[in-house]
């Protein structure tokens, strides 16, 4: 995921940050620029470290990183090392901020393209079969939920887990007090074992438009969940993902959140083929990993064109008729296309001073990013 490249200034930074997020995923094979001077080596340096701290590494790694050290893993005096691949693993994982135990127990097993490794968490994983692969999500549902509940999907970032996204995104308590189910699955490993979404984005091989489909379905007939309100919302990664499924998904997911993703690749590239869905769209204006003003793929691929214009485009494809304007706060514009057809609406976030991270009400969002989307799904009944 790239800021729209207008320098190769820019491109060599996020290269430099490819090998070690991404590891190649964004075409970063081809010849880089010269050595840069020392003005655009500053540049290149605050790029580097913005777009590092923003997928989770610590100041300090990632100031390292940047400076082209190497980051020693912190491990315990009675533990020992991983060597091989393991090593490589828990380096890379220590490297993005991430602790000790969770990066051993991540690396024990490292995830590939066959399912994923579930992630650590205080729920239990539990497992579903899809394509003769066994894949993991946890399952949240409010006591005595009535049938015919709503169910919403939370998918998780690039390189992120179920785990931990439950526990900072906040779905639970909103189910809670507002009576639907959450699922959030998780992400099998792409080529380098990195848990994500098969969004059409990176080159990979997982089905996860059938695993993710299938498993709404299985959900709605063993829990009595309404197969007409089951959502799909996800973050960077997850929120690509999410646009994907209600584009070829329509007939199993009602409606799609994304928040800082976009619609990358063929979410774009075949959009025109793809009935109109409800969607909601947050944005960070400041956002360096998933820009607003759109995403350049060097390897040749679609991108994405800027998030106006895909509000614009869904906007029309919905037959929108009227755009309600709110000031949430000093920072928040969020934008409502609504009176469209078949009860949809597109409503579109644009945070000010806000980057790659989730909404807060104690942050500069000022909102609450699950509640958001609820009050966006909550409004399209069965």
């Amino acid at each position: 995921m790239l800021r729209l490249m207008s320098s190769a200034i820019l491109r060599n930074s996020l290269c430099a940050v490819s090998t070690f997020l991404l590891a190649g995923a964004l075409g970063c094979g081809d010849a880089l620029t010269p050595t840069p001077t020392p003005e655009s080596a500053d540049a290149e340096f605050a790029a580097c470290l913005e777009t590092c701290i923003a997928k989770g590494g610590s100041d300090s790694n990632c100031g390292t990183f940047c400076e082209g050290g190497v980051i020693e893993p912190q491990a315990k005096d009675d533990a020992k090392v991983p060597t091989g691949d393991s090593k490589a693993c828990y380096e890379a994982c220590i490297g993005k901020g991430e602790s000790d135990s969770t990066c051993r127990g991540f690396c024990e097993e490292k995830p590939g393209v066959e399912g994923g490794k579930p992630a650590p968490d205080t729920g239990a994983f539990l497992t579903f079969e899809h394509d003769g692969v066994t894949r993991h999500y946890l399952y949240h549902a409010p006591p005595d939920l009535p049938s015919n509940a709503p169910l919403v999907f939370f998918l998780h970032g690039h390189g992120g887990n179920a785990g931990e996204t439950r526990a900072w995104v906040g779905l639970d308590r909103v189910a809670d007090a507002n009576g639907f189910a959450v699922v959030y699955p998780q992400g099998s490993g792409d080529y380098s074992g990195t848990p994500y979404w098969n969004a059409h984005t990176f080159t990979g091989v997982t089905d996860d438009i059938g695993f993710l489909s299938t498993l709404a379905q299985s959900l709605q007939s063993e829990h009595g969940l309404d197969p007409e309100r089951t959502f799909t919302a996800g973050f960077s990664n997850g929120g690509m993902m999410s646009y994907l499924l209600a584009m070829e998904a329509p007939g199993v997911f009602r409606g799609a959140a994304s928040v800082v993703g976009a619609a990358w690749g063929s979410a774009w590239e075949d959009r025109d083929s793809a009935p109109a869905f409800p969607l909601l769209q947050i944005s960070g204006l400041d956002d360096t990993v998933v820009p607003v003003d759109g995403i350049v793929d060097p390897s040749g691929g679609v991108g994405a064109p800027a998030h106006d214009e895909i509000i614009a485009y869904w906007s029309e494809r919905n037959g929108c008729a009227t755009v309600e304007t709110d000031m949430l706060n000093a920072n928040t514009i969020r934008r409502r296309h609504v009176d469209c057809a078949d009860g949809n609406e597109v409503w579109y976030y644009r945070i000010d001073n806000f980057g790659h991270e989730w909404p807060t009400i104690d942050g500069s969002a000022g909102f609450a990013g699950a509640e958001a989307i609820w009050e966006f799904f909550g409004r399209f009944p069965g």
